[in-house]
């Protein structure tokens, strides 16, 4: 079989052009296509490229299929955990760390069932059926569930095109719809209570980083990602340019940030005088740590790391740092549990929606998401009560 590269979009005459390179017989030969997305001359302009990018795969898994289709189907004996390892390790290079993880974290969850050592070629669709039950009436969330009869799906679709199987048993079979989970963002009291307990602190790294959070809804990995050079005090903005993800090996590794639907969320975030106040006062304290042992300053440094050892603030110390200061002065979200550090986030756009102080369309493009209707779909309830403020003030003003 011809061995196809993952392939590329480029811009061609107004319109996205899909390229594939494949190795047959020794040599190295192209595939063209045009995608019929539109796209724009002017460079760094990337409107339509995500859409070019689901025909250039659709393209690839049909010229796969094609090539296998014209071999004989071995059937396999080979259990399905055999398979899942296999895909996920064929994948480990092709995807993100975080990515392969969780394939990592689907098998593991797959081998604790009857399902894992049941030959891949004798599995039914009621037996998927039979096994994602017994994973819900388990307790199992239901975005976990999607996830998993995602990765399933993928790899009985893997295995069809390898020719081992006839048919994939999930084709027919519609994913399981995940209930989003409540919102557990902090009230505006106790927002106000966490930084009245924090503001002593500052500008220690940790008290920087919850201000940071509750001030931009940066992401965890984005602050640990953030150094001076990304801090414009001319124009009071943060340059979003990298965030810490795992790595599949117990650490990090510095990547582009990514919002949920997998786009680049690279941005610029306008902060206030408050908050300007509380970055220079830690950009001051880490000069004067570095000033003791004569150091010169560097703006490479990172915002909320280590001004000696130059190292960034670890992105589970934070989280291990957060949970005790949460668990010690009892603070609850709204859903009445403790709040993750990603709940700061959260508490950040649930206020500006109910203050209305940010339009939607500019609260996206500050959380990074791809969409206003991500951040709609996120926060509807928040918007549901700044709908009916905003009808209540204007009742007032009906004769």
């Amino acid at each position: 079989m011809k061995k196809y590269s993952q392939g590329s979009v480029q811009k061609d005459r107004g319109e996205w052009k899909a390229v594939i390179s494949y190795q047959e017989a020794g040599t190295q030969k192209r595939l063209t296509k045009r995608t019929g997305v539109r796209c724009t001359p002017k460079k760094g302009d990337m409107r339509g490229k995500q859409s070019a990018e689901k025909v250039l795969r659709d393209w690839r898994d049909e010229l796969i299929a094609n090539d296998a289709a014209a071999s004989p189907i071995i059937l396999s004996d080979a259990p399905l955990l055999e398979f899942c390892y296999r895909y996920a390790e064929a994948k480990r290079y092709l995807v993100k760390d975080s990515t392969y993880l969780g394939y990592l974290s689907e098998t593991n969850r797959l081998s604790k069932t009857p399902l894992a050592h049941m030959p891949i070629g004798d599995i039914t669709t009621e037996d998927i059926r039979r096994h994602e039950s017994s994973l819900a009436q388990s307790g199992l969330a239901g975005s976990s569930l999607k996830h998993h009869h995602s990765f399933l799906a993928s790899v009985f679709k893997e295995a069809v095109i390898n020719r081992k199987i006839p048919f994939s048993p999930m084709a027919s079979m519609r994913s399981p719809k995940a209930r989003p989970k409540p919102i557990n963002s902090l009230t505006e009291g106790g927002r106000d209570k966490v930084l009245s307990l924090l503001m002593p602190r500052i500008p220690d790294d940790f008290s920087t980083a919850v201000y940071i959070a509750l001030a931009t809804g940066m992401r965890r990995g984005e602050i640990c990602a953030l150094r001076w050079t990304d801090v414009n005090f001319d124009h009071n903005t943060i340059s979003v340019n990298y965030s810490y993800s795992k790595n599949g090996r117990g650490g990090y590794v510095l990547t582009s940030p990514k919002d949920p639907g997998g786009s680049d969320s690279k941005r610029i975030i306008p902060f206030g005088e408050k908050t300007a106040g509380v970055l220079l006062a830690r950009r001051r304290k880490m000069k004067e740590m570095r000033g003791l042992l004569s150091l010169p300053w560097k703006q490479s440094l990172y915002v909320v790391g280590n001004a000696i050892t130059e190292k960034p603030y670890s992105p589970d110390m934070i989280t291990r740092d957060w949970r005790a200061f949460v668990k010690s002065n009892g603070i609850y979200g709204s859903q009445s549990e403790y709040p993750v550090f990603h709940d700061l986030r959260h508490t950040f756009a649930t206020l500006a929606v109910r203050s209305k102080a940010i339009d939607i369309k500019a609260l996206a493009e500050i959380l990074g998401h791809k969409d206003a209707s991500m951040t709609l779909n996120v926060y509807a309830d928040a918007l549901e009560d700044a709908k009916r403020s905003g009808m209540e003030k204007l009742d007032t003003l009906m004769p």
